[in-house]
């Protein structure tokens, strides 16, 4: 009885390590996901933020065609608007 009892301990506390060693490997692995999440998360803002800004610049200049082209039609004045040529 006391072998089967001491083998029974040897057993609960392998089993309980095993388990304990299991917990940290899921916590490490929960705190890098949660580090690559956040990681990726920057990544995507500051990409979008670049998508936007870029498409902003490009509609400031098309815009700025327009405005070009309307200022000819408007004035007929050849010199200081010309058409393709963006003023600010």
């Amino acid at each position: 009885v006391q072998e089967t009892l001491a083998e029974f301990n040897v057993a609960k506390s392998d089993a309980d390590s095993k388990r304990q060693r299991a917990e940290r490997v899921d916590r490490v692995l929960a705190a890098d996901l949660r580090a690559f999440e956040m990681n990726r998360e920057g990544d995507l803002r500051a990409m979008f933020g670049a998508l936007a800004r870029d498409q902003l610049h490009v509609e400031r200049q098309v815009l700025a065609e327009f405005k070009a082209v309307l200022e000819f039609v408007r004035h007929g004045d050849t010199g200081s608007a010309s058409v393709g040529v963006a003023h600010k």
